[in-house]
């Protein structure tokens, strides 16, 4: 995992990423927001913010569920659906999402996430 002149490969710090216990997961396919435990001790005191931007960077939605628990290697579905830009719309908006995990008022280690999300195209196919 490393790249010559001993810099560290972005794979590095992706295999960091998954291999913490907690984790904020946009579901694009449904537009709902899923969190999981892969520790194995219970995690309790979470709360999940979920922020859609514009691409200009306009605050489209801001919703936050507390007072979450997790047991080890659970993981919960639905827990927020932040409410995303209509499709289809003429022409298609992207959009992105941004993900807080927090623990007792502190961001956890799963920590933010953004993505971007550029709803379906009607007559535009994707796969060969």
């Amino acid at each position: 995992m490393s790249q010559p002149g001993r810099r560290q490969a972005g794979s590095f710090f992706g295999a960091k990423k998954a291999n913490e216990p907690l984790h904020a997961l946009y579901t694009q396919d449904n537009g709902t927001v899923a969190l999981d435990n892969l520790g194995s001790a219970t995690q309790s005191g979470l709360s999940v913010q979920a922020k859609v931007y514009s691409l200009a960077g306009a605050v489209l939605d801001d919703r936050t569920v507390s007072g979450l628990s997790l047991t080890g290697q659970q993981v919960r579905n639905a827990v927020i659906t932040p409410k995303v830009p209509a499709a289809p719309s003429s022409p298609a908006q992207a959009y992105f999402v941004e993900l807080t995990m927090r623990q007792g008022g502190a961001t956890t280690n799963g920590g933010t996430a953004r993505t971007v999300s550029f709803p379906e195209t009607p007559g535009y196919n994707t796969v060969g």
